[in-house]
């Protein structure tokens, strides 16, 4: 109770109460004690050394009262360490399970993916789940959902999108929270194909929420951008790289692959010099309606 009431100071001296009285320790009461240090890895700079010293020092405890830590410990542990972000040092912890200390579960990979995810590296957490399905260890809705917020929060829509093509697969659900994070990062990315399609899932199950506004929002900012250029122009104004870009990259996001090529043909003829993102951004839409030609035109051309 003390630790869910995030009262770590307290679950921390009760431990020591009852080494001091000769009772007897457990893995039971230092999984709940390293657990406890998640609510100090929390708040400031200084609480989240703090608690990751803390946790340090507990394992070693353990360590010399014969106590070898379990996977409920292990999972405590790097749980505190996440909220304290330091997730290298809970992928140490899964690394030390799976060379020296046994087999993790679904349990502590899906924590130590989470770890990835709150710091941003969400090349490390997919590589924790390549790795978890290669030990044979089978993701669970938890897992997949952990992985798709580590990609979906730093925009890396096509890992996103394999994600939530694999959780399908195996017939589990996303989270609301993720499904949200996913549409904002496909449309600000320009793909809002992909984001409404998502959107539609979730408004037939019956949920929605803020991810609605920034699908139609993504829509909009392509046609104001069209919009934008096609007023430059009819000023006699040449819209800068940028502009051009933006209504590029909105015409790879709807697989308009001729429109794609007019604006590069545009843009050439105004004297605005494409640069290698907006001839890999044509290529990419070519290539995905399959019209290779142009692909490999564009590819060569950059």
């Amino acid at each position: 109770a003390c630790a869910r009431g995030a009262q770590w100071r307290r679950v921390l001296h009760l431990l020591e109460e009852v080494r001091r009285e000769g009772l007897g320790t457990s893995r039971t009461l230092y999984s709940i004690a390293v657990g406890a240090c998640r609510a100090e890895g929390s708040g400031s700079t200084a609480g989240r050394e703090a608690a990751r010293a803390r946790v340090a020092a507990l394992l070693e405890r353990m360590r010399l009262e014969g106590l070898h830590p379990d996977m409920t410990t292990y999972n405590a542990a790097m749980g505190s360490l996440s909220a304290a972000r330091f997730w290298h040092m809970s992928l140490g912890l899964l690394e030390h399970l799976q060379h020296r200390a046994g087999s993790p579960n679904t349990m502590v990979y899906s924590t130590a993916i989470h770890a990835c995810g709150t710091s941003g590296v969400w090349a490390v957490a997919v590589g924790a789940l390549a790795s978890m399905r290669a030990r044979e260890v089978w993701p669970s809705h938890v897992t997949y959902n952990a992985a798709v917020g580590a990609c979906a929060s730093t925009r890396r829509w096509l890992q996103t999108l394999a994600l939530i093509s694999d959780l399908r697969r195996d017939h589990f659900a996303l989270d609301i929270a993720n499904a949200n994070t996913a549409i904002r990062s496909w449309t600000a990315n320009w793909h809002w194909r992909e984001a409404s399609g998502l959107l539609g899932e979730l408004r037939a199950s019956g949920l929605t929420g803020l991810a609605a506004s920034s699908c139609n929002w993504a829509a909009k900012r392509f046609a104001l951008t069209l919009g934008f250029l096609a007023q430059q122009r009819a000023q006699g104004l040449v819209p800068a790289l940028p502009a051009w870009k933006g209504a590029v990259r909105g015409c790879g996001a709807d697989g308009l692959w001729e429109r794609s090529l007019g604006l590069l043909a545009e843009m050439k003829a105004v004297l605005v010099i494409p640069d290698l993102e907006s001839y890999d951004e044509v290529a990419s839409t070519c290539e995905k309606v399959q019209e290779w030609r142009w692909a490999l035109e564009m590819s060569a051309a950059r």
